[in-house]
């Protein structure tokens, strides 16, 4: 009996994370946190832990930083994503045969850098008035203002709409533009960024 306990006890131990909790045994891996700040969280369904480098991110996670958390994550397909200082992001589910992949926006700064989406793929960035559709591009976005989104295109092309379904109208961000979306509005015309504007970025978003 006492090695029949001994073992659950061993086995029970092993399949704990470093965060403390017990890690899924078939955990739906979005990539790994290569870089954060200490006031940065993740939470996946009813357990919250703080989001150290080396830990996973599956899909559905949300990651949440306070005002002096910033995180950088490596998705499965080398796509970098990094959260800036109070923000949180949602890693909706992909589809990795296809790949289809979406993530949300709740509220923050996020730069991304997308690796080069094969044909009939498609990567989808959500805020609360904007959606950010891409096949290979770096750029960042900032929803922190409440009914506004603004973009900054650093390199490629990223073409932007309305969340609004009654609202018409697409445009393109080339790189070194910017553009905004306002709640229930089209996408204003994109304009040139400046070098101070893409310098900040880097900087922000930066852990």
């Amino acid at each position: 009996m006492w090695r029949v306990l001994t073992a659950v006890v061993l086995v029970f131990a092993a399949a704990r994370t470093t965060y403390g909790q017990v890690h899924p045994p078939t955990l739906d891996r979005a990539g790994t946190v290569i870089a954060a700040l200490p006031q940065t969280t993740i939470e996946r369904r009813a357990d919250k832990f703080t989001a150290n480098s080396g830990v996973d991110v599956a899909w559905n996670d949300q990651l949440r930083t306070d005002k002096q958390g910033r995180v950088r994550v490596t998705l499965v397909d080398q796509t970098i994503v990094s959260l800036g200082s109070d923000s949180q992001l949602r890693m909706v589910k992909t589809q990795a045969r296809t790949q289809q992949t979406t993530l949300e926006l709740t509220y923050g700064r996020i730069r991304m850098q997308i690796v080069k989406v094969v044909q009939g793929g498609h990567f989808e960035l959500r805020t609360p008035t904007a959606v950010a559709g891409v096949v290979g591009t770096d750029f960042g976005a900032d929803a922190s203002q409440p009914g506004v989104t603004k973009f900054v295109c650093i390199a490629g092309d990223v073409r932007i709409s309305s969340t609004d379904p009654k609202v018409g109208g697409t445009v393109v961000c080339h790189a070194g533009s910017t553009v905004a979306v306002s709640a229930g509005k089209p996408p204003a015309a994109p304009e040139p960024a400046t070098p101070e504007q893409l310098e900040r970025w880097r900087q922000i978003t930066e852990p």
